[in-house]
């Protein structure tokens, strides 16, 4: 099996200086995020700067395991979370943001292609104007998600009040 072989090598040290992982497209939710809680809890990934876990098969079970993992020693180099064309919604989404909390703040965090819809979009901003989750510096993607044109705009407002200098992909 791909994951149980890939975590045996990341358990046993033998990437320890690992900066890129790009699993996507292991249809196993469940498994890969157990192992790789397992990894992150355990500081095994400590140099992991691009985390890529687009397409699979990632669910609110999953993704509340990968958060629970998370503190503020867990991924101290991580820059860019990939988590698009999965089956994140909004209890997802917010399990998911209380674990980014937890650590610093992202370049870059992409949910393209989940269950999510405007109020979801809205949460993750409204928390980053409270000041509870830190900015990312570059962008926050929620490419083709179901929003109308007046909801796509009332966001990039909300998002441009906060910092004009943001991208915020719908």
């Amino acid at each position: 099996n791909v994951i149980q072989t890939l975590f045996k090598s990341i358990n046993s040290g033998n990437v320890e200086r690992l900066e890129t992982l790009d699993i996507s497209g292991l249809d196993e939710g469940s498994k890969l995020m157990d192992g790789l809680s397992k990894a992150i809890s355990e500081n095994k990934l400590s140099f992991l700067k691009y985390l890529r876990l687009n397409n699979c098969n990632i669910d609110n079970d999953n993704i509340k395991l990968f958060s629970n993992s998370l503190n503020n020693k867990t991924l101290p180099n991580l820059q860019t979370l990939n988590l698009s064309n999965n089956k994140i919604n909004f209890i997802g989404l917010k399990s998911l943001i209380s674990g980014l909390k937890k650590i610093q703040p992202l370049n870059d965090i992409i949910l393209d292609q989940n269950l999510l819809d405007y109020e979801s979009v809205l949460y993750i901003i409204e928390e980053i104007n409270s000041g509870e989750l830190k900015f990312p510096t570059k962008s926050l993607s929620f490419y083709n998600i179901d929003l109308t044109d007046d909801e796509k705009e009332n966001l990039q407002n909300k998002t441009k009040a906060i910092n004009p200098n943001f991208w915020l992909i719908l």
